[in-house]
């Protein structure tokens, strides 16, 4: 390495197997970052990384037995200096404000424009808080007879807050996921997976070298090929990867895990059995007949399929959500998107929606404790209406700074995967 890539790249913190360097000119360049992301993502022996534009850092977990810390500084300089990268983006580029603010707007609220599926929790607490928001206002007004108090009141009881913070944290949870090259259609697609119950893969994501298909192997059922692969006579057609990603889905809670694909294939019989997976044939699904999987209404069904799955064939799937995987990530056609390489990110994936979940519900319930806290103020005629609505205003900040620290700290992505998924290629 020559004497200008020292003056580029220092490395400030070194273990076995995580190294940290600070980047001179990467500070707040998105260009330049983007060139770091994507020359490190090209080596399987880095198993992930976090690139901070507010610091100018790159953290980097990699595979000490293929790697060292002089050649991952040449990769970082290589990519530094190379030639600029077209950028991938969310679908959705609205702001944090824009975002706030039609979530907060009466006119979306009182119309229903938000999505009632993915504020349906949003809803069903805002309706509680009207009728007893207006019991207090009539017996105040009934008793005082204070027209002021009683605006004060109404105020301090519009819900809009609470889709302002669900939707904030939709929206720093697809910062998050951009930065780690996963994008979203939209930002609450996040909400589909803080309560998914069932997953439904394509079959191509579970076999060891997908793109291979021995018709031989189909004409045998899944006892023959298992006999086969005991007696070291196949290769095992199902990625160990796949088997850690399942056996981690199922840890989270999620059972319900269903193989989208030809159920003749000897194959995708064998890889049923051996993970305990129904096999749904692709010719025998439509609408009603998947929606008859989970009989829970307050489930969500997910959709991993691979950037070859035919589009059109994603219209009868009854799926919530749909994840699609791809080799370059040049067009964005399903709900979220992600590379190949980033499949061990999948769980992770599902814990944000977790952490979504958790989080939403604490900062609405401070937001709302706060809230009442107002109104016994405004009962007590310590608040006016402008004093009331100037209240509002600032809970509402205070909530999505709340937000914005929670996602600062979340550091799942950071940590090193358990997995590096090798075997899918173009």
């Amino acid at each position: 390495m020559g004497a200008a890539g020292i003056d580029i790249i220092k490395i400030i913190s070194s273990l076995p197997g995580r190294v940290r360097v600070n980047v001179k000119g990467l500070l707040k360049n998105e260009q330049r970052i983007l060139r770091v992301r994507s020359g490190l993502t090209r080596y399987d022996s880095i198993l992930s990384f976090h690139v901070s534009k507010n610091t100018g850092n790159v953290l980097i977990y990699y595979n000490e037995n293929e790697i060292d810390e002089n050649k991952i500084v040449v990769i970082i300089e290589k990519a530094f200096n190379g030639p600029e990268v077209a950028a991938v983006e969310n679908i959705d580029k609205s702001s944090l404000l824009k975002t706030l603010i039609d979530a907060v707007n009466p006119f979306f609220l009182f119309k229903k424009k938000l999505s009632e599926q993915v504020y349906r929790d949003e809803y069903s607490i805002s309706s509680k808080i009207l009728k007893i928001s207006m019991g207090i206002a009539a017996i105040v007004f009934v008793f005082t007879g204070n027209v002021i108090n009683t605006i004060s009141i109404f105020v301090l009881s519009y819900p809009g807050i609470l889709f302002g913070v669900r939707a904030s944290s939709y929206y720093y949870a697809s910062v998050k996921l951009n930065m780690e090259n996963i994008y979203l259609k939209d930002n609450t697609s996040m909400s589909f997976l803080s309560n998914v119950n069932t997953l439904l893969i394509e079959d191509d994501i579970f076999r060891n070298g997908f793109n291979e298909r021995d018709m031989d192997i189909m004409n045998l059922n899944e006892y023959e090929i298992q006999k086969l692969v005991i007696l070291g006579k196949l290769d095992d057609p199902i990625n160990d990867n796949m088997k850690l990603i399942i056996d981690n889905i199922r840890m989270l809670g999620i059972n319900n895990i269903f193989i989208i694909g030809n159920s003749e294939d000897g194959i995708i019989r064998y890889i049923g059995y051996v993970l305990g997976i129904e096999v749904l044939d692709k010719n025998d699904l439509d609408g009603k007949k998947n929606c008859l999987i989970t009989d829970k209404s307050d489930s969500n069904t997910i959709l991993i399929v691979t950037g070859k799955f035919p589009e059109n064939e994603l219209s009868y799937m009854c799926s919530d959500c749909v994840i699609c995987l791809y080799n370059e990530l040049s067009s964005l056609k399903a709900d979220i998107n992600l590379k190949y390489s980033s499949m061990d990110k999948l769980i992770l994936l599902i814990k944000l929606g977790y952490f979504c979940r958790e989080v939403n519900v604490q900062v609405e319930n401070t937001a709302i404790t706060l809230n009442i806290l107002g109104i016994l103020l405004a009962v007590l005629n310590y608040l006016t209406p402008l004093y009331s609505i100037i209240y509002y205003i600032l809970n509402t900040l205070l909530m999505v700074l709340i937000l914005k620290l929670k996602f600062d700290f979340y550091e799942s992505f950071n940590k090193i995967p358990y997995i590096k998924l090798r075997y899918l290629t173009n």
